[in-house]
């Protein structure tokens, strides 16, 4: 079926307020036939005469394009959406916006949020991730990240992923094809399918606990590398849990978030050993050196153990002390280039 082009227009109408003083409103509006429409809508209430045009955009739009625009100037809305101040903010979007090419342009970068009746849309956990290391890297608490990283969710689950994108790059001037090459690098290029289908599984049960039974039960019967792209992909808190405790703290606690929360703080505000820790790690690893993670994890490993750090190694711990920049050596492995020390890490090097 061949697409039938549309209208998006823009009216200037009087407008009376509750004191009764007349003055303008503007009307942003969509409609299959202009004509028709200002015939027996705007002309048979207002008259000929008693309102004007301003633009008329004919192309191929859609009521989702009239409901971005709608959400773009709702803080100038008088009711609903419906009319809008006149005012030079408004007016003047419209007179940028002048063309049908020009306005279509700017509803692609407009970042809509739901409409109620929509559901809430899926989050890519990487993607919070990764706003947390890249833009939120000076959160030192590990429950102010969990928590920076709820109020993210919160936030982007009203975005479809298009949008979800756009919010981000109003709001943190976000790089899409970074985080894009950071995906790739993170996640492993032997992502197999039923990799993908546990993760469906895993984020369609609702409960807390019966979640952690299940990361628990897969971690059993998979293989480390499709555990580490499994946590990549699943709630970062789940990440957090699994990594710090371990799967026998959380077994042992029969899976209840608040016992397992309270081991899992308790291992990460070891403040003592975590000092001694730390020095050794800027000691040992330098910045503007490159290392593979498999190496990282075993320097780490041995000196977890030695000084009693009950906490299993990762290469990518050296997050906390360095800004890390993912790599791969020439004979394909995985690994990072150390860019610098964190600030808070610096010891007057």
């Amino acid at each position: 079926m061949e697409k039938k082009e549309t209208y998006l227009y823009v009216l200037l109408l009087p407008h009376m307020d509750k004191e009764y003083n007349l003055s303008y409103k503007v009307k942003f509006g969509y409609t299959e036939n202009f004509e028709s429409r200002m015939k027996t809508g705007y002309e048979a209430y207002y008259g000929n005469e008693g309102y004007q045009v301003i633009h008329v955009y004919k192309g191929y739009f859609t009521l989702d394009d009239e409901f971005a625009i709608k959400q773009y100037l709702q803080k100038y809305s008088l009711f609903k959406n419906e009319w809008f101040k006149c005012c030079q903010e408004v007016l003047g979007f419209f007179k940028t916006y002048d063309t049908p090419d020009k306005l279509k342009q700017k509803i692609s970068e407009i970042p809509v949020m739901r409409k109620s009746e929509i559901k809430y849309h899926k989050v890519n956990y990487m993607l919070l991730d990764y706003l947390i290391q890249t833009y939120y890297n000076d959160l030192q608490d590990i429950l102010e990240v969990q928590n920076k990283r709820t109020e993210l969710e919160t936030i982007l689950r009203e975005y479809t992923e298009r949008n979800q994108y756009n919010y981000l790059k109003e709001e943190l001037e976000f790089d899409l094809d970074a985080f894009n090459s950071y995906q790739e690098n993170r996640l492993s290029n032997n992502l197999y399918d039923h990799v993908r289908k546990k993760v469906e599984e895993f984020n369609e049960i609702r409960a807390v606990r019966d979640r952690l039974r299940f990361l628990v039960e897969y971690s059993k019967t998979t293989t480390e590398e499709n555990l580490e792209n499994f946590l990549a992909l699943i709630p970062g808190k789940y990440k957090d849990y699994y990594d710090i405790v371990g799967p026998e703290i959380i077994t042992r606690y029969s899976y209840v978030e608040s016992e397992i929360k309270k081991a899992w703080l308790e291992k990460v505000f070891n403040e003592e050993v975590k000092e001694n820790v730390t020095a050794e790690i800027l000691n040992i690893f330098v910045a503007g050196k490159r290392y593979t993670k498999k190496n990282i994890k075993k320097v780490l490993n041995d000196l977890y153990e030695r000084h009693g750090y009950k906490k299993k190694a990762k290469a990518t711990d050296l997050r906390l002390y360095y800004d890390l920049k993912p790599i791969l050596t020439p004979d394909k492995q995985q690994g990072f280039e150390l860019i610098s020390k964190n600030k808070n890490e610096d010891n007057g090097d």
